[in-house]
């Protein structure tokens, strides 16, 4: 016997058959338990990761293959038809997964090699169906497999994946006759041997390919050795000491590399950025953010992160409420490390901040607070969880927690240098050489161009947030408005119809009488005068009925539509009742102590939003006031409205927009205002509304003008009446450039659309307009509009008076 027969005989009849099955799935656990204990000690172990999956997913194909084969161990001829084309696929799939495995994969598109593998896998899949259905039929007839069409295009596969396999490894200089190189160039010569070799040369036929059995009993245990020998050299690496050099510990470099960031630049600007770098770095975080605290506004953030926007590379740059952020307020106030998770408390707002944030991310996040030893509060660092993890470890929350503290300490200093800087700056010096004033100028305008570019940055990301609500409303509003006019349209088209039917009637009766008054009026027919006189009067007073039953029926559809709109106002005004009524027990409840004692400032914001709450529900009731009554006026105050405080209240409201915008306020109004008998909330909402115009529509460093005064007119002529004319006259004028002729009939209408252009020159884009005309008109007043183009706009109100409330006015103003 010759010793490729006894070779045949040894692996593929018993018991050198179960030997070679059981030595397989021995070297396999080895290699699947050493590169699964690797991967859960480094998850970032690629090697170890690809090594367990391909060593787990063969293990479970041999397995089943060992059980096939036990289970038709009785019956021959199931097993010939069943067992070959398997062994087959599970051999191919063994190469692609090997190849895999061992392969370098491109480090700039790391999932490319998993995509192909996956790919190749389903493929084999679908190839083994389709043979193992046309297999039997040639088994019955005593075709030897290893001679069919089936086994060539699977040796081909194989070939194939392994020639591919070994290139990428000869690509790889390091590489060269290792031990991943020896293990694929020992499997492609035994799938050569199996492709060349000729059945005809062995006396026994057999369907197994022993080449190729061969090959994986010597490369399996290799492979285990393979596996052995990476993870013992990744431990002696991390036992070895710092100083063998940077390279051997990427995060400990990063960490460096921000020392000397932190040595040799003290602008904070250039701090936070390389905080955010070493923090990715150094816990291979996907998502870092830097938020520090604003000294003007206490209650916001500037947010800096790792994530680019739309329009540049740079990070972008976010400003954040901590007010809508509860967990990063618990985090400042209580210093401590606050970690939400996807499945805790905390769930919630991790998702509506990765959705805030733009981003398809789900691990835990940590807030950790930015503290110096003096309990000065620097702002939060947030860093999201490696691999999208559940929970951060309790080694890799410490090292977060202790580069938190490096962090604050690094931008605190820096911080405090600046403002020395500026203070320095600020005060008298003597007068410098002409090089060092240009010098010192230079550093100036960049630091206020890096504050300016920021600032852009940050205004950018909160127009792109805001167009996205703004988009959603939009939507929102279109299908209210469809679904309303389907309602409407019912009853509208039954009523038109019956107009149009009742109409065509009595136009044709008019008809008749006009041909009787031509008739008689040519003499025919012998028709008397007073027949024809009769037949118009009749038909008239049927046409004047007519004409009052239409007007009778238009008023009718009108108060209907007008009817549908109230309802829907109504109902929404208590659709709104229902969270604020919510908002307004808790927020007693906490004044109240009874869970707790509250400090200064947590009691200075829940009266800040109790007195909101109870605003907002005032003008609740304004609305459902205005819409149920039909009287116009929703009801003056007893004792009146005093006018200043109404407009210092207004004022107070866009303080903030006025001085961001660095606009010039002008305020004249007269001394002698009356109380004004009106609507308190009434008039507070039309001042608000008319000066947030004023202030959008201007741009920076405009100018808006508010007066207020008392207008007498005489009394008019041949009127019977002898007083005069007494009424309030608000004005308030904008910057803004003025407004076209053509779209000021659309300034204050009520059916203006989101789709629709905007205004140029008008600075409210909702219905705030709409809603101070309605108010000043429900109160007996009148609103209009001035424009001219090139310089601005003016609004001016009306509100007539009694003359017993105006005080007495000079004899100049008498006819003003």
């Amino acid at each position: 016997m010759s010793l490729t027969q006894q070779l045949v005989q040894l692996l593929s009849e018993s018991p050198g058959n179960v030997i070679y099955h059981l030595i397989s799935l021995f070297a396999l656990q080895v290699v699947f338990a050493l590169a699964l204990t690797q991967w859960r000690r480094n998850r970032h172990d690629n090697l170890a990761r690809r090594t367990m999956w391909a060593a787990g997913a063969v293990v479970v194909m041999r397995l089943g293959l060992l059980l096939a084969g036990l289970a038709v161990f009785g019956d021959q001829a199931t097993a010939v038809s069943v067992l070959p084309p398997l062994e087959q696929a599970i051999n191919t799939a063994t190469a692609v997964l090997v190849v895999w495995a061992l392969v370098p994969h491109p480090k700039s598109q790391p999932l490319i090699g998993d995509t192909a593998a996956v790919l190749l896998l389903l493929l084999v899949g679908m190839m083994y169906i389709f043979f193992a259905q046309s297999w039997p039929e040639l088994a019955l007839v005593g075709t030897p497999y290893n001679s069919t069409v089936q086994a060539t295009i699977w040796l081909v596969f194989q070939l194939a994946a392994l020639i591919a396999g070994l290139a990428l490894t000869i690509g790889e200089r390091p590489l060269w006759f290792s031990l991943r190189q020896i293990i694929l160039f020992i499997l492609l010569v035994t799938h050569l041997l199996t492709f060349f070799s000729s059945p005809d040369t062995i006396a026994n036929q057999t369907d197994i390919a022993y080449w190729i059995r061969l090959g994986y009993l010597i490369t399996l245990p290799l492979w285990a050795v393979l596996t052995y020998r990476h993870t013992i050299s990744t431990l002696m690496v991390q036992d070895k000491p710092s100083v063998s050099g940077p390279t051997t510990n990427a995060p400990a470099a990063a960490f460096f590399d921000f020392s000397t960031q932190v040595i040799r630049s003290l602008q904070p600007e250039e701090n936070i950025v390389a905080a955010i770098d070493v923090a990715v770095q150094t816990l291979h975080a996907p998502y870092a953010a830097l938020a520090l605290l604003q000294a003007d506004t206490p209650h916001q953030m500037h947010l800096t992160t790792n994530r680019a926007i739309q329009t540049t590379e740079r990070p972008s740059n976010w400003l954040i409420n901590l007010r809508e952020w509860p967990a990063f307020q618990q985090a400042l106030d209580e210093n401590e490390v606050v970690e939400l998770r996807p499945t805790g408390l905390g769930g919630r707002q991790l998702r509506l901040w990765y959705e805030e944030m733009g981003l398809s991310l789900w691990g835990a996040l940590l807030a950790l607070p930015l503290r110096v030893e003096n309990n000065t509060t620097v702002g939060l660092l947030l860093i999201s969880a490696p691999n999208n993890q559940s929970d951060w470890g309790l080694a890799e929350k410490s090292t977060a927690a202790a580069l938190a503290r490096y962090v604050a300490q690094a931008i605190h200093n820096s911080q405090t240098f600046s403002q020395v800087a500026d203070q320095i700056a600020q005060s008298p010096q003597p007068r410098l050489a002409e090089p060092t004033l240009v010098s010192g100028r230079i550093i100036t305008l960049e630091e206020e161009r890096n504050r300016l570019q920021i600032e852009l940055e940050a205004t950018t990301a909160r127009l792109l947030q805001a167009e996205s609500q703004a988009a959603k409303a939009s939507k929102q509003a279109r299908d209210l408005a469809a679904t309303l006019e389907e309602l409407e349209k019912i009853n509208y088209d039954e009523r038109l119809a019956s107009l149009e039917i009742e109409i065509a009637t009595l136009r044709e009766s008019l008809i008749e009488a006009e041909e009787a008054m031509a008739l008689a009026a040519a003499g025919e027919k012998g028709l008397s005068t007073e027949w024809i006189m009769t037949t118009i009067t009749r038909y008239s007073s049927q046409l004047e009925a007519a004409q009052a039953r239409i007007e009778t029926l238009e008023a009718d559809l009108l108060r209907q539509e007008r009817g549908v709109t109230d309802e829907l106002v109504i109902s929404l005004a208590q659709e709104l009742r229902t969270p604020m009524t919510s908002i307004a027990g808790y927020t007693d409840l906490l004044l109240s102590e009874m869970l707790g004692a509250l400090g200064a400032k947590q009691r200075d914001f829940l009266q800040r939003v109790k007195a909101n709450v109870e605003r907002m529900d005032a003008f609740l009731d304004l609305i459902v006031q205005l819409t149920t009554s039909g009287e116009r006026n929703p009801g003056a105050e007893s004792g009146g409205v005093d006018i200043q405080a109404s407009i210092d209240t207004a004022v107070s409201n866009v303080i903030t927009q006025i001085r961001e915008k660095k606009l010039r306020l002008d305020l004249d109004t007269s001394p002698t205002l009356p109380a004004l008998p009106i609507h308190r909330e009434a008039l507070q909402q039309i001042i608000n509304n008319l000066i947030g115009n004023a202030c959008q529509a201007s741009p920076p460093n405009g100018r808006v003008s508010i007066s207020a005064c008392i207008n007498t007119l005489p009394p008019p002529a041949n009127n019977g009446h002898s007083e005069p004319i007494t009424f309030l006259h608000l004005a308030f004028k904008d910057s803004g450039g003025g407004i076209q002729a053509e779209d000021r009939s659309r300034v204050f209408s009520p059916q203006h659309r989101a789709d629709d252009p905007l205004i140029d020159g008008l600075g409210d884009t909702g219905a705030g307009l709409a809603v101070a005309r309605t108010l000043t008109e429900a109160n007996g007043g009148r609103v209009w509009i001035e424009s001219e183009m090139g310089i601005g706009s003016t609004f001016s109100v009306l509100f007539p008076i009694a003359n017993d409330l105006v005080p007495s006015l000079a004899p100049a103003s008498a006819n003003n």
